[in-house]
Protein backbone atom coordinates (compact mmCIF):
# COMPACT_ATOMS: atom_id res chain seq x y z
CA UNK A 1 0.00 0.00 0.00
CA UNK A 2 1.28 3.45 -0.96
CA UNK A 3 0.55 6.48 1.16
CA UNK A 4 0.81 9.93 -0.35
CA UNK A 5 0.78 13.18 1.51
CA UNK A 6 -0.38 16.49 0.09
CA UNK A 7 2.41 18.86 -0.87
CA UNK A 8 3.11 21.56 1.67
CA UNK A 9 3.02 25.14 0.59
CA UNK A 10 6.44 26.69 0.96
CA UNK A 11 6.45 29.62 3.32
CA UNK A 12 9.40 31.90 3.54
CA UNK A 13 10.98 32.11 6.96
CA UNK A 14 11.43 35.85 6.37
CA UNK A 15 8.43 37.94 5.44
CA UNK A 16 8.97 41.66 5.20
CA UNK A 17 6.36 43.84 6.93
CA UNK A 18 4.23 46.19 4.84
CA UNK A 19 5.31 49.78 4.31
CA UNK A 20 2.90 52.54 5.35
CA UNK A 21 3.80 54.88 2.50
CA UNK A 22 4.50 54.59 -1.21
CA UNK A 23 6.23 56.66 -3.88
CA UNK A 24 4.30 59.81 -4.80
CA UNK A 25 2.45 60.24 -1.50
CA UNK A 26 2.57 63.57 0.35
CA UNK A 27 3.87 63.54 3.92
CA UNK A 28 5.00 65.85 6.70
CA UNK A 29 7.93 65.36 9.02
CA UNK A 30 6.90 64.94 12.64
CA UNK A 31 8.62 66.88 15.38
CA UNK A 32 10.29 65.15 18.30
CA UNK A 33 6.94 65.26 20.07
CA UNK A 34 5.16 63.44 17.21
CA UNK A 35 3.11 66.49 16.23
CA UNK A 36 2.92 67.25 12.52
CA UNK A 37 4.22 70.55 11.20
CA UNK A 38 1.36 72.93 10.51
CA UNK A 39 2.69 74.80 7.45
CA UNK A 40 1.69 73.88 3.92
CA UNK A 41 5.26 74.53 2.70
CA UNK A 42 6.55 71.72 4.90
CA UNK A 43 4.84 69.05 2.79
CA UNK A 44 7.19 66.56 1.15
CA UNK A 45 6.66 64.03 -1.62
CA UNK A 46 8.06 60.51 -1.31
CA UNK A 47 10.47 59.96 -4.19
CA UNK A 48 12.02 56.64 -3.26
CA UNK A 49 11.93 53.63 -0.96
CA UNK A 50 15.04 52.63 0.95
CA UNK A 51 15.96 49.56 2.99
CA UNK A 52 15.09 49.36 6.67
CA UNK A 53 17.47 50.80 9.23
CA UNK A 54 17.20 49.29 12.69
CA UNK A 55 13.80 47.79 11.96
CA UNK A 56 12.31 51.02 10.53
CA UNK A 57 11.75 51.62 6.81
CA UNK A 58 13.40 54.66 5.26
CA UNK A 59 12.08 56.93 2.51
CA UNK A 60 13.60 59.54 0.22
CA UNK A 61 11.66 62.83 0.40
CA UNK A 62 11.64 65.95 -1.73
CA UNK A 63 10.08 69.36 -1.25
CA UNK A 64 9.37 71.29 -4.45
CA UNK A 65 11.17 74.41 -3.23
CA UNK A 66 14.38 72.53 -2.31
CA UNK A 67 17.13 71.37 -4.65
CA UNK A 68 17.97 68.28 -2.59
CA UNK A 69 16.33 65.17 -1.15
CA UNK A 70 16.06 64.09 2.48
CA UNK A 71 15.95 60.66 4.08
CA UNK A 72 13.46 59.96 6.88
CA UNK A 73 12.29 56.90 8.79
CA UNK A 74 8.68 55.73 8.67
CA UNK A 75 8.02 56.72 12.29
CA UNK A 76 9.01 60.33 11.59
CA UNK A 77 6.40 60.80 8.82
CA UNK A 78 2.70 61.70 8.80
CA UNK A 79 0.49 61.22 5.74
CA UNK A 80 -1.02 64.38 4.23
CA UNK A 81 -4.14 64.58 2.10
CA UNK A 82 -3.99 67.44 -0.41
CA UNK A 83 -7.36 68.97 -1.23
CA UNK A 84 -7.89 71.39 -4.06
CA UNK A 85 -11.15 73.25 -3.53
CA UNK A 86 -12.91 74.70 -6.60
CA UNK A 87 -11.01 77.82 -7.61
CA UNK A 88 -9.14 78.54 -4.37
CA UNK A 89 -5.67 77.64 -3.22
CA UNK A 90 -4.92 74.07 -2.26
CA UNK A 91 -4.97 73.06 1.37
CA UNK A 92 -3.20 70.24 3.16
CA UNK A 93 -4.61 68.20 6.01
CA UNK A 94 -2.76 65.67 8.11
CA UNK A 95 -4.23 62.23 8.35
CA UNK A 96 -3.47 61.34 11.96
CA UNK A 97 -2.76 57.71 12.62
CA UNK A 98 -3.79 56.02 15.79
Amino acid sequence: MTTSFPARARVSAFTEPMRRYSIGQSVRLLSRYRNPAQKLDEVYRITGLMPALGGSFQYRLRQNSEAFERVATEESLDLVRIEEPGQGASTAQSVFRT
